[in-house]
This record gives structure tokens, sequence and C-alpha cells, in this order.
């Protein structure tokens, strides 16, 4: 590599470094239900039972309650629903002793387009609970989808080291070259991240 590629290759790695996307995760918040209550959330505005029953898109669990923390347990998806929770896991809820509400945290959520108005949010998701011993869900008419979905904005992160040695094999214009390239491999990187 001759010494007037050096601009085009810092170009490239920096191109790299800047890369960002959007994660979006689902937070799934209950009242403190009891052991044992399977939780489910619908996300096609289903209104009866049986709709929740027979719901394509969906997550559940089980509520569990260990060493003073609740958990949701045995999570299984539906309909292309997905979380780096994997299906058959468990997720530690946080408590939130003023409103007396779990919330269960979904990241690397999947399978639902979250992006959309809060009112179609609110008409689409439905939470739904089902007591031990019963069969049939009941829906959650106190459940409000406000803050349900949180997408963060995700950057790559880099160490970069420049090592340039005091050799008499570069001339002076290379020299200015390395310097004017390594000053354009940092104007990049502070561009992107300061957009």
């Amino acid at each position: 590599m001759g010494i007037h590629e050096v601009n085009r290759m810092f170009t490239g790695i920096a191109n790299e470094i800047v890369n960002a996307w959007t994660e979006t995760s689902f937070r799934l918040v209950t009242p403190q239900f009891g052991r044992g209550t399977r939780v489910r959330m619908t996300f096609n505005a289903e209104a009866t039972s049986q709709q929740a029953q027979n719901a394509n898109q969906f997550i559940e669990g089980e509520v569990a309650f260990e060493d003073g923390a609740f958990y949701l347990t045995n999570i299984r998806y539906g309909g292309g629903i997905g979380s780096s929770i994997p299906a058959g896991g468990r997720v530690r809820g946080e408590i939130n002793r003023a409103t007396h509400s779990v919330s269960y945290l979904f990241p690397l959520f999947t399978g639902f387009n979250t992006n959309i108005a809060q009112s179609e949010l609110d008409r689409r998701l439905n939470q739904w609970l089902m007591m031990p011993g019963s069969t049939a869900w009941q829906v959650n008419t106190e459940y409000d989808a406000s803050g349900a979905a949180q997408r963060q904005l995700v950057r790559n992160n880099a160490v970069i080291y420049l090592v340039l040695d005091n050799s008499t094999s570069m001339s002076p214009d290379g020299i200015r070259e390395v310097r004017s390239a390594a000053s354009s491999f940092v104007n990049i990187l502070f561009n992107a991240y300061n957009q």
C-alpha cells in the first residue's frame, strides 16, 4: 500500500465504525400477580377470552416469586414475536412500590412494529391473566400500554490507535498526507456521532 492510499483506507475504516441501529425493548408491566398466575400479552386487539387463547402473536409467562423477587418464567412466544429472553427462559421483574406493579423487560424485541402511534398501541395491545386452577383468560382492564415499547439508538464503539514511526523513509509530503488522512478520519467519526 502506498502512502497515497492512506486517506482511502482511513475513510473506509471510519465508515465501518460509524454504523448505528435502533434496538427495541418491550416492557410488560403487570400488577403484583400471585405465584402461578399466567400472563399473556396479545398484539392484535384481541377482545375475548377465546381470541386471547387463539392469539397468533403473544408473549406468555408464569409468575414466580423467589427470594423477594418476581419472575416471569416458562416464557413462550407466538407469531414471530421474540426477544433476547429465550423461549422457556425467565425474566426478573422490577417492582414499582408506588404503583404496586412489576415491570418485565424483554430486550431486542422483534416481530411487532412498535413504531406506531400510542393510540394504535393502546388499541392493539391487551394483557390477559389466568389464575391458578382456571382455564380461561381474563383481560386485565387496568393495563396501560404507555411506555411498553422503548427504542434506543446503538452505535459501534472502537478504540483506535494511530502509531507512526519517525523513520526517514517517509518524506515531508508523506507526513502531510498521513496527517491529513488522520484528521479526516477523526472528522468523519466526530460528524457521525454528533448528528
